[in-house]
């Protein structure tokens, strides 16, 4: 799943992979707009096992989902029984004969929705997002209150996701396990 954060201030464009399965969730994967990721991008104190990268867009590319898929959804698939289905948008991004061959190769089966149809297609999307969606929206609005509308960096938006993390996704996975 995606949230796309859109431009934030004058120069920066997130995005922002949350994969959910019941009441696990993987660490964010954060996609800066940038020709490279630069160590100050990348808070020492963010939420563990956040991935960074950047592509010239800000949007995800063949080679960031192919990162994502290697070196966080395979690694934390590991233990559950094979094959896996993975639910994905059929972004352009998202297809490719080494993603289906690594997929295949590791015992992973790909379902790709029409692109952009998410929101329609995957019930989750709308209530797992809305939640997440709406305490994104409070959170920013709280930051720029209390910094008189300074402008959001990517190592500051790095570290209000990590409350997010921290705070409301383990609750909201809780009380759905009830």
């Amino acid at each position: 799943m995606y949230i796309s954060i859109g431009k934030v201030g004058e120069f920066i464009d997130f995005r922002l992979i949350l994969f959910q399965s019941f009441t696990r969730f993987l660490p964010p994967y954060i996609i800066y707009k940038g020709l490279k990721l630069y160590d100050a991008w990348v808070p020492k104190n963010g939420y563990p096992g956040t991935r960074y990268n950047a592509t010239p867009s800000g949007w995800s590319e063949e080679n960031i989902f192919y990162d994502w898929l290697c070196n966080q959804f395979i690694p934390a698939v590991k233990l559950i029984k094979k094959p896996v289905l993975l639910l994905m948008d059929g972004h352009r991004s998202h297809i490719s004969t080494r993603i289906i061959k690594y997929c295949m190769d590791n015992e992973i089966h790909l379902e790709c929705l029409p692109p952009h149809t998410t929101t329609i297609l995957q019930p989750l999307d709308v209530l797992t997002l809305s939640k997440v969606k709406t305490s994104w929206r409070k959170l920013l609005s709280n930051h720029f209150k209390e910094t008189r509308a300074q402008t959001l960096t990517k190592q500051k938006f790095a570290l209000l996701v990590n409350i997010i993390f921290v705070t409301l996704l383990p609750f909201y996975f809780i009380f759905l396990d009830r």
